[in-house]
């Protein structure tokens, strides 16, 4: 039972190191922030900052929510039942990591569209 809780947990933990590092320092100033208004840069701020270790908090959510449920539950099903979406996370996590790139591409596309004015309001 606690080899299934610990493999989530030491994943996440991995996967959050993961994060920080491929993010690294946030930068000083970049052309999406500049688009962006201060209420949406700081809300990005501190999801940049807060993702890795609410990640790693998230992988020991299997083991307490088995917890409790020793008495009434099997454990074994309660952990392996919340381990599924911890599991699913872990994975869009991977992709993230290995297709950053083209997704950050897009994104400055998205935003560098919305700056020129290419909208539909811009045509009428």
């Amino acid at each position: 039972v606690a080899l299934l809780g610990v493999l989530p947990a030491a994943a996440c933990g991995l996967g959050a190191g993961v994060i920080s590092v491929v993010q690294g320092p946030p930068p000083l100033m970049s052309a999406t922030d500049s688009l962006l208004p201060p209420e949406a840069a700081g809300a990005r701020a501190v999801v940049r900052t807060v993702w890795p270790p609410l990640l790693a908090t998230l992988g020991v959510a299997p083991l307490l929510a088995g917890r409790p449920a020793s008495g009434s539950h099997a454990p074994a099903g309660v952990i392996g039942a919340v381990t599924i979406p911890v599991y699913v996370l872990l994975g869009l996590v991977g992709v993230w990591v290995r297709r950053r790139e083209p997704i950050h591409a897009w994104f400055r596309d998205a935003f560098s569209q919305v700056g020129a004015g290419s909208g539909p309001a811009a045509a009428g």
